[in-house]
């Protein structure tokens, strides 16, 4: 029995012995170092910088990568065509996307020609320009947040089919907006302006994003978004029964003299009718938060809620939910 136990100890040491190369490292089998080295080469692959190269065309400034090209900086002219594709030793690259700030505040533009093949148009890419409408391409996929800020004399909007994904209120923060009509084609998976509401709304969260003057909130929207309404002049406005949460604001700076809150209100966050022109309001019983600056305005002078709602008071910030010439009655 022992002497059996000593070459089953042994054999095992051999073999221990065989996988080692001098130096203590242990060989792998073939088809796992096989494997390790395809690991290897893919992360190698996709982590490889891209080359980038820059171009001026036409007075533009274009980034070429990976086959296609990106306005990086635009030029301050009344109309602005930006062609399909641009060229650079003879080869043509299309223009997908319009970067960040590309035409931030060349407020002599005021007419766009976009390329028919652009999939994006980044953050503040159009922000303080004088645009009329603007007609975005079927192929567009993103926009990005502020890429139409205070461009005041923007009247109408159209949002494509492809459109997946909006970086929030596009052109409502700033300056007073013109904004009267929003359209969100039929075919839109994520986006929708049911009823003929002139709004965008998102088709999966009932959450509307994006209103305009002539907007009227259709039942079954449950979060008005922040800056939705920002800066538009409203002077009243119908909120219905399904919304739960009015976002940060949402309806800031809006001139709203009259305002009628519904009873599925849950929570209003900060700001969210700050400096605007009514002089009572009454927050429903199912209210339990107020956010910093929600009523914040010189106008309002009575505000009565529910004794078990939560608001911001100057102990607990630098400002408070309503200024304190608002008179506060617990019901």
């Amino acid at each position: 029995m022992n002497k059996l136990l000593i070459l089953w100890v042994c054999s095992i040491a051999c073999v221990s012995a065989q996988a080692q190369k001098p130096g203590g490292h242990v060989v792998r089998p073939k088809n796992e170092q096989r494997q390790e080295l395809q690991r290897q080469q893919k992360r190698s692959t996709s982590y490889r910088p891209t080359t980038k190269k820059t171009i001026v065309y036409d007075g533009m400034k274009y980034e070429i990568s990976k086959n296609v090209a990106i306005l990086l900086k635009g030029k301050n002219e009344e109309t602005i065509v930006i062609p399909d594709a641009v060229k650079d030793s003879g080869k043509y690259y299309d223009v997908v996307e319009i970067g960040q700030g590309a035409f931030m505040r060349f407020s002599k533009v005021c007419n766009v020609r976009l390329p028919s093949r652009l999939k994006v148009i980044g953050s503040s890419a159009f922000y303080g320009c004088s645009l009329g409408d603007i007609i975005l391409p079927a192929s567009i996929e993103i926009l990005g947040s502020d890429c139409f800020r205070d461009c005041y004399k923007l009247s109408s909007l159209y949002i494509p089919a492809n459109v997946r994904k909006i970086n929030g209120a596009i052109c409502t923060k700033g300056e007073r907006t013109s904004l009267k009509r929003i359209t969100v084609d039929k075919n839109n998976k994520y986006f929708d302006s049911r009823f003929d509401c002139n709004a965008v709304i998102n088709s999966r969260t009932n959450e509307l994003i994006l209103g305009c003057m002539n907007t009227e909130i259709p039942e079954g929207v449950t979060t008005i978004g922040e800056y939705a309404f920002i800066n538009i002049i409203l002077q009243e406005i119908k909120i219905p029964n399904s919304v739960k949460t009015i976002g940060r604001y949402a309806f800031a700076c809006c001139e709203i003299n009259t305002l009628s809150l519904p009873s599925s209100l849950i929570k209003i966050e900060d700001g969210a009718f700050e400096d605007n022109k009514m002089k009572e309001v009454t927050i429903p019983q199912n209210v339990r938060e107020l956010g910093d600056m929600a009523f914040w305005s010189d106008s309002l002078k009575t505000a009565y809620i529910p004794s078990k709602c939560n608001i911001v008071t100057r102990e607990q910030s630098q400002s408070s939910t309503f200024k304190s010439s608002t008179r506060v009655i617990r019901y």
